[in-house]
């Protein structure tokens, strides 16, 4: 698995990645684990379970538009509370990500391939950084 084909393993046997059909992703066993996150017909997400992915514990979020596997967002898991979160420890974590995902890439962020996108983005509103996989969906 590279980074560059756009693949997120979200288990030993399942893939998110280019291609992937809502319908696909739901009769998987992560699919059919999965919570509906957001419902807004045609657009809809699901939240899974903890995925592991590049050495790191991640909470995944999958995005579809008309049945089309649209973005992956991964955050990290983190022990945190509203009463605990520093934001500027987030801000640094996520400069870091960003810099580690570029110095593999060898490119800067964000970064595009015949596929999609991958990015890392700092989301003020949740006080995350988030990797972010962006896809085509042709």
């Amino acid at each position: 698995m590279t980074l560059e084909a756009g693949i997120v393993p979200i288990s030993a046997t399942e893939r998110i990645g280019p291609g992937l059909t809502e319908a696909a992703f739901r009769a998987s066993p992560r699919g059919a684990g999965a919570r509906e996150f957001v419902r807004n017909d045609p657009h809809r997400s699901y939240l899974l379970k903890p995925v592991s992915f590049e050495g790191r514990d991640w909470i995944a979020v999958v995005y579809f538009t008309d049945g089309r596997l649209m973005r992956a967002s991964l955050s990290r898991i983190t022990d945190r509370t509203w009463l605990t979160v520093d934001p500027e420890y987030e801000q640094q974590w996520t400069a870091a990500l960003k810099a580690e995902m570029e110095t593999r890439l060898q490119r800067p962020l964000p970064a595009t391939f015949p596929w999609g996108e991958i990015d890392v983005e700092y989301d003020q509103r949740s006080i995350s950084g988030y990797l972010i996989f962006s896809y085509f969906g042709r």
